[in-house]
């Protein structure tokens, strides 16, 4: 959700002198708009609490829906989120960044033909909302309907190349449709645009190991590894990785790592039990 926080109005608090001397109208305002500040510092409840007395004081503030709706899906209230968001479309049917964000909470609670609808309706009123774009080829890409998908992160980064989700998501379809080499070309400009992803580097080495390259996948998800070191499926990729090639002592450190970080992973239980008999008869032999 983070690439969707522009859709808060990023507007300045107002101290209680000003809100004690303000009519009611920007009372709901000050409230609101202390409620953004919440919302930008991630403080969620506190926004929401600020965004309730806007909309007790002035409850046509069709972005004080809109805005705590946002607060609502950070906080995975999803069908809270929607009765705001419903809202602050029936009082501005022309608000784009509401029918999106609607989309967004229904993609949330996989509600992916309906969020298709919502960014849409969104197009329609703001044909250049990149994010709109992104969004809709979430929703085709979570129905499977990659190449349609893989338009609509075209058209997301025509419009705004500095989106790195919408790399990541492209290389995703490359993926899903055997397009290996554009998918590493995305992956390689997202990683450009923010190095630290530790999702790129492992999904990079999940493309390498399929081409078999497996000194770049065993790279890779050591990448990820160092970047999120709690990332218990890259301990099982790179595992594999390792027992593919022969290095039983490695994988079986690797799918250790990942059942202490995921103790109930039956993946894992499983290819650790392989390992050590793969192991013990290379040992005998």
């Amino acid at each position: 959700m983070s690439s969707n926080t522009e859709y808060l109005a990023f507007l300045a608090g107002a101290s209680d002198a000003v809100e004690a001397s303000a009519s009611t109208a920007d009372k709901a305002l000050v409230h609101h708009d202390r409620g953004v500040q919440f919302a930008n510092r991630k403080q969620f409840r506190a926004a929401i609490a600020e965004f309730d007395r806007a909309l007790a004081i002035n409850p046509n503030l069709a972005k004080g829906y809109n805005n705590r709706g946002f607060a609502l899906t950070a906080l995975k209230e999803y069908r809270r989120a929607v009765a705001d968001f419903d809202q602050a479309i029936v009082l501005s049917p022309s608000f784009a960044a509401a029918h999106n964000n609607r989309g967004l909470a229904r993609v949330a609670m996989t509600e992916y033909e309906a969020a298709i609808g919502d960014f849409e309706a969104a197009l329609r009123i703001e044909p250049t909302m990149a994010l709109a774009w992104h969004n809709r080829g979430l929703a085709r890409a979570a129905l499977g309907r990659f190449a349609e998908a893989k338009s609509d992160f075209d058209e997301a980064i025509r419009l705004a190349s500095h989106l790195a989700n919408a790399y990541h998501n492209r290389a995703v379809c490359h993926t899903a449709l055997g397009e290996f080499e554009q998918a590493l070309a995305d992956y390689e400009r997202e990683l450009a645009l923010d190095p630290r992803r530790a999702v790129a580097y492992f999904n990079r080495g999940f493309v390498h190991s399929i081409r078999h390259e497996w000194e770049k996948a065993v790279s890779d998800y050591t990448r990820s590894i160092h970047r999120n070191p709690d990332f218990a499926a890259a301990f099982i990729h790179r595992g594999e990785v390792f027992r593919a090639i022969g290095d039983f002592e490695a994988a079986i450190r690797d799918f250790s790592d990942a059942l202490r970080l995921s103790p109930n992973c039956a993946r894992a239980s499983k290819l650790l039990d392989e390992s050590l008999a793969m192991l013990q008869d290379a040992v005998t032999n």
